[in-house]
């Protein structure tokens, strides 16, 4: 899958980064690149884009599918995240 304007992207900073009102993601295995995640907007409910991370709490399914779908991406171990699903994060270029 190419990575284009659908996508975000989120330093792990950032991600890192307590935030009150966020949702907290715990003990995720991440899409990760040059210090930033992925994420990928959705749409429809209610005609709203929000973003989904691209993770998963399983290293072997993060290893298999984000590797496969996401080529010169590496999984990353992040313990806790902190997502905001309707913040405008950066695109990707």
């Amino acid at each position: 899958m190419q990575i284009d304007e659908r996508f975000i992207r989120v330093s792990i900073e950032e991600l890192t980064t307590p935030k009150s009102g966020y949702v907290v993601i715990a003990d995720s295995w991440w899409a990760s690149k040059d210090g930033h995640v992925l994420g990928f907007k959705l749409h429809g409910h209610d005609s709203k884009e929000r973003p989904t991370p691209q993770c998963n709490t399983d290293r072997r399914v993060a290893e298999k599918v984000i590797c496969a779908l996401y080529p010169g991406y590496e999984v990353v171990h992040i313990p806790i995240a902190y997502w905001q699903p309707n913040k405008d994060w950066e695109r990707t270029k």
